[in-house]
């Protein structure tokens, strides 16, 4: 499975290289297809099985879909987001936000394990996973020695 994740960086590592040289039709069918995608997905999720919903059959993370909506969605923060000029504070936030990333994506999928709250509240159930995430990331950050290498 992690080998499949490498997809996703060689994507990233195009769309960086390329971005200058995406133009605007372009970009719009890029965002037109990621958001068919994402609307299929959800589309999808709603009328599929039980069983498959538990499997996670349709928004896994390796199904073209997700893929696809993905790269529109990062598409949009490169072409888009990094061209606004953000004050010196936001920019802080979003560098501590970026600097403990890989530590929530490390930890998130233990803490959805644990975290009661139902699917049917998914904002609720997300923010709150993504905010335990971040301070259990802060936390363990402050281990000294191994506490950054690892998150």
């Amino acid at each position: 499975m992690p080998v499949g994740y490498v997809g996703y960086f060689m994507i990233g590592y195009f769309i960086w290289h390329k971005k200058e040289k995406i133009g605007k039709k372009a970009e719009i069918t890029i965002y037109a297809v990621g958001a068919i995608a994402l609307i299929g997905t959800v589309v999808a999720e709603g009328l599929i099985t039980p069983e498959l919903k538990n499997a996670d059959f349709v928004k896994q993370y390796m199904k073209p879909n997700v893929i696809i909506y993905s790269a529109a969605i990062y598409t949009f923060f490169i072409k888009r987001i990094s061209k606004i000029n953000f004050s010196d504070r936001s920019a802080k936030a979003f560098g501590f936000l970026t600097e403990m990333g890989f530590g929530v994506y490390c930890i998130h999928a233990l803490i959805n394990a644990f975290i009661k709250i139902p699917a049917s509240l998914v904002l609720t159930r997300t923010v709150s996973i993504y905010l335990i995430s971040l301070l259990l990331t802060f936390l363990i950050r402050k281990i000294p020695v191994v506490g950054k290498k690892i998150t």
